[in-house]
């Protein structure tokens, strides 16, 4: 297992050391976000259980097809907004591991790759060495109040997941709705700046041709 702080050190590596990547790359904004993380991490998994009252650890997968072209999001049904898919971590300190298993609970799919990020040449399991996982994004954000919780923070790690999108897909309890996007409809669908961010993300991805995937 990746432990937390390795993690956010491959993303320092790919998105804050590389200055130029995409137009709209914000490094301060990057920085913020990624420091929030780390100062927030403590060894144990108290922090990623959702009982943890100030705030826990998520895990998030950002879903994409083949070419990279559309992007599957969820309208989250308690929140109202169209996002990523992810969840609570529930004591699993392995966020590649909780995207993934959110990943294909929240949208009924039965095969995710996880998309080969990095400076060197990548596979695409689950199972890839620490060397080769690059988290996609890292946010911060306060969840407000319900009738079951108080409002809280969520430190959310995101990877970037490949899917066929021809392959028929389900809507969770947790989701309105699920859709594929293009690229500039989901960017039209939201003014959620983190949302805007890993859209700039990928359409760099897209652009660059980083890598052909093969599920």
């Amino acid at each position: 297992m990746c432990e937390l702080p390795r993690l956010l050190q491959n993303y320092r590596r790919l998105w804050l050391e590389n200055r130029d990547l995409y137009p709209t790359h914000t490094v301060a904004e990057e920085t913020t976000q990624h420091s929030e993380l780390l100062k927030f991490y403590e060894p144990g998994p108290e922090r990623f259980e959702r009982a943890y009252a100030p705030g826990h650890f998520t895990g998030s997968a950002l879903i994409v097809n083949l070419d990279c072209s559309r992007v599957l999001l969820t309208l989250h049904a308690k929140l109202e907004r169209w996002l990523q898919l992810g969840g609570h971590a529930d004591g699993d300190e392995n966020l590649l591991r909780v995207a993934y298993r959110e990943g294909l609970e929240e949208s009924g799919l039965t095969q995710l790759k996880l998309y080969p990020l990095g400076l060197s040449e990548s596979t695409n399991s689950v199972e890839t060495s620490c060397e080769e996982i690059y988290p996609f994004d890292v946010d911060t954000h306060l969840i407000p109040t319900t009738s079951r919780d108080p409002s809280h923070y969520h430190y959310d790690m995101r990877f970037l997941f490949v899917a066929d999108d021809s392959v028929p897909f389900n809507i969770s309890d947790e989701s309105h709705d699920l859709r594929w996007f293009t690229i500039d409809e989901a960017f039209a669908i939201t003014h959620e700046r983190s949302m805007h961010r890993q859209f700039h993300k990928l359409k760099y991805v897209h652009s660059a041709n980083l890598t052909t995937h093969r599920l």
